[in-house]
């Protein structure tokens, strides 16, 4: 009797359990619930303000417009240094300026299959050196001059015109 009470206790448990939503189904966690209401909400948002199909692009238009403005050799640019919110004086450029952010070499390489920390290599510029630069600018003004500047405070305007600015030219 013992043996057929357990049998159907076993097998009452059983059904119950292949049977039941709370065993069949994953419960899912709050970060789950969160990522599911992030994706609705993105599908809400496109089906409810569509993306416009653009016809003049003027952002591309800009960003290729800029690139053939500095696509010439020697270009003449003024840059005018700024201190404070202060603008202290300016210099004429032979080229563009550059970021001093800007390298010419990838500053890593990457593992293949992705990149983790520990599989990424650090590789050196250039000039067999590593590291990052502060942010600032660099050029070379008309007489050959390398200038960089960059620190707390600092900015720069620059232009393909000379401004008119009442500040003193420097390198002069």
């Amino acid at each position: 009797m013992k043996r057929i009470v357990f049998a159907l206790i076993a097998m009452v448990v059983f059904v119950m359990c292949f049977t039941a939503q709370s065993c069949l189904e994953h419960t899912p966690t709050g970060t789950e619930r969160n990522e599911a209401a992030a994706r609705q909400t993105a599908t809400n948002s496109a089906t409810a303000v569509r993306i416009p199909e653009l016809t003049h692009f003027q952002e591309r238009k800009t960003i290729a417009r800029w690139a053939e403005v500095f696509d010439v050799p020697d270009i003449t640019c003024y840059i005018y240094i700024v201190s404070y919110g202060q603008i202290l004086g300016y210099y004429v450029t032979n080229g563009k300026p550059a970021s001093t952010q800007s390298y010419l070499t990838p500053g890593m390489q990457f593992a293949a299959g992705g990149s983790t920390a520990s599989a990424d290599k650090e590789l050196p510029d250039v000039d067999g050196t590593y590291g990052d630069n502060p942010p600032g600018v660099r050029f070379f003004t008309t007489s050959g001059n390398a200038v960089e500047w960059a620190g707390y405070g600092a900015t720069y305007i620059f232009s393909t015109q000379k401004l008119p600015l009442n500040v003193p030219e420097f390198g002069r």
